[in-house]
């Protein structure tokens, strides 16, 4: 069974990196919606405000645990953190 870490690894380069863009942003929107810090956001979600500044401007990729945090720290659904296309 092919996880979506496996499907990152074989999509080209220019489209991971637009999807973690995507991704980043629309944490940045529920955040921001949330009336959250990113220091804020981190430490709900046990993580440090750096890494969630990574994952913002799409420059660090989440495992499904790491964004299962995030929403629960946003107070919503893992689902809502991938923007409709």
């Amino acid at each position: 069974m092919r996880t979506l870490s496996d499907e990152l690894e074989s999509t080209p380069n220019a489209a991971r990196e637009e999807q973690l863009a995507h991704f980043g942003a629309r944490v940045r929107e529920l955040r921001e919606k949330a009336g959250l810090t990113q220091a804020d956001l981190a430490e709900r979600a046990g993580m440090d405000r750096i890494a969630i500044s990574h994952i913002e401007r799409g420059q660090r990729d989440v495992g499904v645990v790491r964004a299962a945090a995030i929403a629960r720290a946003l107070g919503v659904r893992p689902g809502d953190l991938f923007p409709e296309s």
